[in-house]
């Protein structure tokens, strides 16, 4: 099973409709993943003129920052989909938190 199989498996699995890569580099697979919204994180993609006219729909956003200028200024966003613990002391689903959800 390949790491794109491996995601898309987890997604199906627990039913995430979002889907964050941090180091997009090329997209491939970023592009590949079944998710219903998908974020990209890197300071250096897109390069291709195709992925960035993509990336600004509402179904793909890309944030072309580094990862910790991402965290700082899109924790919000990241709290609500439940990507991170809040203010209010809830924190991330287990498989999210133990970091298993990373292939």
């Amino acid at each position: 099973m390949n790491r794109i199989s491996v995601i898309n498996t987890i997604i199906d699995h627990t039913g995430a409709r979002a889907y964050l890569e941090i180091g997009v580099k090329q997209g491939l697979t970023f592009m590949q993943v079944n998710a219903e919204k998908r974020t990209g994180v890197d300071p250096g993609w897109p390069g291709l003129k195709f992925y960035r006219r993509l990336a600004r729909t509402p179904q793909m956003r890309f944030f072309k920052m580094t990862s910790d200028r991402f965290f700082e200024k899109h924790r919000p966003m990241l709290e609500k989909n439940g990507l991170c613990g809040t203010r209010s002391g809830s924190t991330p689903h287990p498989e999210f938190k133990a970091g298993r959800l990373h292939p």
